[in-house]
């Protein structure tokens, strides 16, 4: 048996890993652009522009977002009211997520292993979670991804629990995952569904041990709950039901039609592979380490290949139906993440139990490795504290936006020249930083942004004395100005 000393040096050093991919750029502004435009839109709900069912992200631009379902940006949006507008307060519930899906890892992990000496070893599918590029970029970068892979996690740990308790508890445990079920579906939508054939994969990976009549009895159980939560909530919020119609209408129907392709189903596999090479690579080695002892250990442990499956199952239900959408990219993976890692940790388990029981636990290595570790994690704090503030992208567009906010403190709404109308970064971030409004249309406003050494090409404008890094800011002359107010 494994001293369970070994595990926890092993789990600071998860942590040391977590907060090296985390806290730096948490405590650093600057955002992939839809990151930024669903941190404007929580911010504005914040402040009551806009309500639950009806979001907003600016005058000019989404007036009404119905993109996407609305209890992520419910749920960030209480931290804007906790933080104000400040810089971070997306980039902390982007580490809560982090946290909670790290918690329900474990949870999970600890349930397939219980009172099995692999039960320590919940730091392994935490580790090869948190490498993953996707993961960490998704959550330094406000993606609503991470939401759902919250609420998604949290149901399948519930219906892992429910498979052996009695009837009543079992029923609790199966409307709590449709609760579950129904936020991961208000979090990003269809995505958020896969749990619904929790039950088949667990069939498909221990029929033995669970009939189909169980499995088929389960399931309609968890369906029939998933609908009573749902008929439950639209009930409550009767408002739920336009705006989720407008929802569908935009992103499930427009994409039958072919509306709106992005991406292609060869590079969107391309990066699939690309996201688990870390993971991948890992495992490769610690099992080629010993892989006759692996292989033994394969045959003879018939748990283990039954949760291996289980979780390989889940992950490719969370991830390989995403291919019939038009809109495919690497992000749109971040909920399969949890349980490809945990079960490639699965398959390292013997070979990692056999290299950690080489390790002399009286030895000085346990104790200098914690130590290095802890110094580790105190290092990056400082460094994070140290860069807090700073630019960590988009530099120059966010100073030049932060001098016209000051240059213009009253004003609502520029307009951009015509080459910048999909700049959707530059959008993005005058909504978030300063509250402006980007005007798309040829009617421009009094004020006209556009790039650095180009010409307004209109003799209404001249040049203000503001001096930008990317851009130039035009003005209307005053007397147009008067016969635009006429």
């Amino acid at each position: 048996m494994l001293h369970t000393r070994i595990h926890k040096v092993f789990f600071v050093f998860t942590a040391a890993v977590f907060i090296a991919l985390m806290l730096p750029e948490m405590c650093q502004e600057g955002m992939f652009m839809d990151g930024t435009i669903y941190a404007a839109i929580a911010r504005n709900l914040s402040i009551h522009i806009g309500d639950f069912w009806h979001l907003k992200f600016s005058d000019t631009t989404f007036p009404v977002f119905n993109d996407h379902p609305p209890l992520a940006f419910g749920l960030e949006s209480l931290f804007f009211k906790a933080f104000g507008e400040a810089f971070y307060a997306e980039k902390l519930y982007g580490f809560c997520c982090a946290i909670i899906t790290a918690f329900l890892i474990i949870r999970v992990w600890k349930h397939l292993f219980k009172n099995h000496h692999y039960e320590n070893m919940y730091w392994l599918p935490l580790l090869l979670w948190m490498i993953t590029p996707k993961v960490f970029w998704s959550l330094n970068n406000n993606m609503l991804e991470n939401t759902l892979t919250v609420f998604s996690t949290a149901a399948i740990l519930l219906l892992l629990k429910s498979i052996q308790q009695p009837l009543f508890k079992q029923i609790l445990y199966l409307f709590f995952a449709g609760i579950m079920l129904i936020a991961a579906f208000l979090s990003k939508g269809f995505p958020g569904l896969f749990p619904l054939a929790f039950f088949f994969f667990f069939y498909v990976s221990a029929p033995r041990e669970f009939h189909i009549k169980r499995m088929l009895a389960l399931t309609g159980i968890f369906v029939c709950m998933c609908v009573l939560s749902s008929a439950l909530f639209l009930l409550w919020q009767g408002q739920a039901i336009e705006s989720l119609g407008a929802y569908l209408n935009i992103q499930v129907f427009n994409s039958i039609k072919g509306g709106d392709r992005v991406g292609s189903r060869w590079n969107w596999l391309n990066d699939y592979f690309q996201q688990i090479i870390p993971m991948l690579g890992i495992l490769l080695l610690v099992v080629f380490s010993n892989r006759k002892f692996f292989i033994a250990q394969w045959r003879n442990q018939t748990a283990m290949r039954q949760s291996t499956l289980l979780m390989l199952l889940i992950a490719l239900s969370a991830s390989l139906p995403l291919m019939v959408s038009p809109k495919l990219s690497a992000y749109y993976l971040v909920p399969c993440f949890p349980f490809m890692a945990m079960a490639f940790a699965i398959i390292m388990a013997p070979n990692t139990e056999a290299l950690i029981q080489k390790i002399d636990v009286d030895s000085k290595f346990p104790k200098r490795f914690f130590y290095f570790n802890v110094c580790l994690i105190a290092a990056i704090g400082i460094f994070s504290i140290l860069q807090f503030g700073n630019k960590f992208r988009d530099e120059a567009l966010l100073r030049d936006i932060e001098k016209i906010q000051v240059y213009l403190p009253n004003e609502k709404t520029i307009s951009i020249a015509e080459p910048m109308y999909q700049d959707w970064r530059l959008i993005a971030y005058f909504q978030r930083k300063a509250k402006i409004n980007i005007n798309r249309e040829p009617q421009r406003s009094k004020y006209l942004l556009i790039e650095k050494n180009q010409s307004a090409n209109d003799t209404n404008y001249k040049a203000s004395a503001l001096i930008l890094e990317k851009f130039t800011l035009f003005e209307r002359n005053a007397e147009n100005n008067i016969r635009k107010d006429d």
